[in-house]
This record gives structure tokens, sequence and C-alpha cells, in this order.
């Protein structure tokens, strides 16, 4: 536990985390959120391979924006509700970055192939997904508030996956960048010849 307080340290203050079994989480509740956001969008973004599809329809994004904009209230403490809504602050935030960060990359990993088909729209249950995903984190953070359920290990456990599964999205989206970045100049050195 020490180990993965200490871990955590550098990336959140360590204050109001909630306590299970006895014990507080090695991360803050916006924390929490924010990583248990990323683990649960980027299994789905995985297990779906929606991140093949790019970026979301304009409606999933309009949705998301609006998550976004409630994280910053919660995130600036404009407005601070309690434990539940900066988990789901966090949570918001944590899905709103895996769909975009994974998207994008995709996104952009195709537009770094010569001659790639044109990507294919989100499918309707992936859009159905997209837009749920907004109201269902929000109550998931209300019962998790509410009922705290245990074990301890499971939840510092998908903290320090949903570090990894960002860290993972951002290192993908990196890639994809210089990837589109060098196709671009050897399309213009081509031109230039």
């Amino acid at each position: 536990m020490d180990g993965l307080r200490e871990a955590f340290a550098s990336v959140c203050g360590q204050g109001r985390c909630f306590v299970v079994e006895g014990r507080a989480l090695p991360v803050c509740e916006r924390c929490l959120g924010l990583y248990v956001g990323a683990a649960a969008t980027g299994a789905w973004v995985v297990a779906s391979r929606v991140w093949r599809r790019g970026l979301p329809s304009r409606g999933v994004a309009w949705a998301e924006i609006a998550f976004l904009v409630l994280a910053l209230a919660g995130g600036v403490h404009w407005v601070d509700a309690g434990p539940a809504w900066r988990m789901a602050c966090g949570l918001w935030l944590g899905h709103v970055a895996m769909v975009w960060l994974a998207g994008g990359a995709g996104h952009l990993a195709r537009l770094s192939h010569r001659g790639a088909a044109e990507q294919a729209p989100w499918r309707t249950r992936e859009l159905a997904v997209g837009l749920a995903a907004g109201p269902l984190l929000g109550a998931g953070a209300w019962a998790f508030s509410r009922w705290t359920p245990g074990p301890w290990w499971l939840w510092s456990g998908l903290s320090a996956a949903g570090a990894g599964a960002l860290g993972a999205a951002v290192a993908a989206g990196a890639a994809a960048v210089v990837a589109y970045a060098a196709r671009a100049r050897r399309r213009e050195a081509a031109g230039a010849s």
C-alpha cells in the first residue's frame, strides 16, 4: 500500500480519499474517478475496437464536451457537491480522455498510410455507449460514494491500471502524430521533386 501511495503522490494530493476496508485508497476521489474511468473506457475502446473508427460522431462529441465542462466545474472547485460529484468529474474526464486519445491516434494512424480506406463511422451500438457513458458513470460515482464496495486492492489496482492506460493512450497518440508528420514530410518532399 505504501508503495502505491508513494507512486501516486507525485500526481495526486491524496486528500479526500475514499476509505475501503478501513484503508484510505492511494488516490483522492477525483483521481480515483479519473483512473477508473480511463481503465473502464480503455477496456471498452480496445474490446469494441472503436479506436479503429477514429473520433466520435458529432452527437457523442457534444455530449462529451458537456461532461468535460461539468468536470472542469468540479476540477476548479466552482461546484463541489461532495464525494460522488468529485468522483463523477474524474470518471467523465477519464472517459473522454481515453475516447479522444485512442480515437485521435487511430484517426492519425489511418491518415499516415498511403491509400488508406475511408474511416468507418461509429456504429449505432458504439454511439449508444458513447452517449450513455456520461450518465452511467455519474450514477456509478453516486453508488460508489454511498456503498464504497471492497476489496481495497481492486480499486487500488484499477487506479494503477487506469494510470497505465492513460500513459499508453498518450504514447499511442504521440506515435501517431510522429507517423503523420513523417508522412506529411514525405509527401511534401515528393511534391517538390
